[in-house]
């Protein structure tokens, strides 16, 4: 079984932005993100 390569939170957190992913916000160290293509469907799930 082949090893995972380490993954620091800073290149992880980059990843997600790169993928539309946006920090929403912070408590402590804790990220919370969220895919931006959410906000815009929000509105209209009525």
């Amino acid at each position: 079984m082949s090893k995972l390569p380490s993954l620091t939170g800073r290149k992880l957190i980059a990843a997600l932005r790169q993928a539309d992913f946006e920090v929403i916000r912070v408590r402590g160290s804790h990220h919370f993100l969220q895919h931006r293509t959410m906000y815009s469907c929000a509105g209209s799930l009525k």
